[in-house]
């Protein structure tokens, strides 16, 4: 009960504070100032409420990918090609896409190493990997809204997500270890962004943007 309380006062605080709808404009504004001219997979899309913003202001071909068919009849846009498949394995050709969005999406993969691999298969040389990935760390963590979760024992936090009924959270995801597998699959970093919500904690971030080139 507690900490049903908990998620759900998190939620409302973020909600009445307009912080899930200022985050998803900041990302959608970093998105379309790095995309390259061409063919653009919004990998996890969701229902694709950042998919259909970018496809306002980019004139190339999006595609939506996400597992969830309801989630994607949601999407109701001629100008956006929609996938049901796993970000695991993209149902894609080898270096056919320009640019690959992955948002909100690689801390819920059981294996994101292979979700990386892919992005950096279906990329052409010089495509771009535009990624964003909560601090799972940061003193609230961004989900469950539950405080210091991320410090507490495994068998702790995955019971809080039962309670919760929340999906599962990949609590391995560091910043330090999705750079190093993009390394691996031939991805360079080459911009950090650190993202703030209106109340700026320092120094922690609650989310990062990597930018990275596909050589």
């Amino acid at each position: 009960m507690i900490i049903k309380l908990i998620y759900k006062l998190g939620v409302s605080i973020a909600s009445k504070l307009g912080m899930y709808i200022e985050r998803n404009i900041n990302y959608t504004n970093t998105i379309r100032r790095e995309l390259k001219y061409g063919v653009t997979l919004d990998a996890g899309c969701g229902t694709g409420e950042i998919t259909k913003q970018i496809a306002k202001k980019h004139h190339g071909v999006i595609i939506a990918l996400d597992l969830s068919f309801k989630a994607l009849r949601t999407i109701k846009d001629d100008k956006i090609l929609c996938i049901c498949a796993d970000a695991h394995a993209i149902p894609l050709r080898n270096k056919s896409i320009n640019n690959v969005v992955s948002t909100s999406l690689i801390e819920h993969l059981r294996k994101p190493e292979e979700h990386l691999q892919e992005a950096a298969r279906i990329l052409k040389p010089g495509g771009k990997l535009i990624i964003q990935i909560p601090n799972l760390n940061y003193f609230i963590e961004p989900h469950t809204k539950f405080p210091l979760l991320s410090f507490l024992p495994s068998n702790v936090k995955y019971k809080v997500l039962e309670k919760l009924n929340y999906p599962y959270i990949n609590f391995e995801i560091t910043i330090k270890k999705i750079i190093n597998q993009m390394i691996k699959y031939n991805l360079t970093p080459v911009k950090i962004i650190k993202y703030y919500h209106r109340i700026r904690t320092p120094p922690w971030p609650p989310s990062w943007i990597i930018i990275a080139v596909r050589k």
